[in-house]
C-alpha cells in the first residue's frame, strides 16, 4: 500500500516536486518570509502564467477588463535592482489571464493601491523578487 511519504509503489522515488516560482528564475527559487494573503489565486496564477510566458512582449495598450497590476521587482542579493516589469492582470471564466506592459503602466494609469506583496529568492543566483498587487 503507497503511504505517500516520498516513495511511490514499489519502492520507486517520487518525482520531484513542480517549483511553482521556478518562472522567475529557476528551481531554486524559494518563498522568502511566506505569508499567506487573500489574492493567493491572483499570486498562484500569475507564477503559473510566467513559467510559461516570460517572454510575453510588451504591450501598450490594454483592452478593457483588466483590473490589476503585477509589479516584479528583480534585486541582486537583496540590494541593487536589476529592474522592474509589470503586468495586467484580470479574471476569465476559465482563471486569469495577463499582459506583460512597461513599468511604469500601472502608476500612469491609477493602479496605486498596493493590496499584497509576495517575496521569493533564489541562493543559486543572489536574486531577490518582490511581486506586488496594486488595484485603482
Amino acid at each position: 500500500m503507497y503511504s505517500g511519504h516520498g516513495q511511490h509503489p514499489f519502492g520507486a522515488p517520487a518525482p520531484p516536486a513542480v517549483n511553482p516560482a521556478a518562472g522567475l528564475c529557476c528551481g531554486s527559487v524559494q518563498p522568502h518570509v511566506p505569508v499567506q494573503t487573500h489574492w493567493e489565486p491572483q499570486f498562484a496564477s500569475f507564477l503559473q502564467w510566467l513559467a510559461h510566458n516570460a517572454a510575453a512582449p510588451t504591450i501598450a495598450t490594454v483592452p478593457q477588463g483588466y483590473d490589476f497590476v503585477v509589479r516584479l521587482t528583480t534585486t541582486i542579493n537583496f540590494g541593487r535592482s536589476c529592474g522592474t516589469m509589470e503586468y495586467m492582470g484580470m479574471q476569465t471564466p476559465h482563471g486569469y489571464t495577463f499582459l506583460h506592459v512597461g513599468p511604469e503602466y500601472g502608476r500612469t494609469h491609477g493602479y496605486t493601491d498596493r493590496c499584497a506583496f509576495k517575496n521569493y529568492k533564489c541562493m543559486a543566483h543572489s536574486l531577490y523578487f518582490q511581486l506586488d498587487l496594486h488595484k485603482r
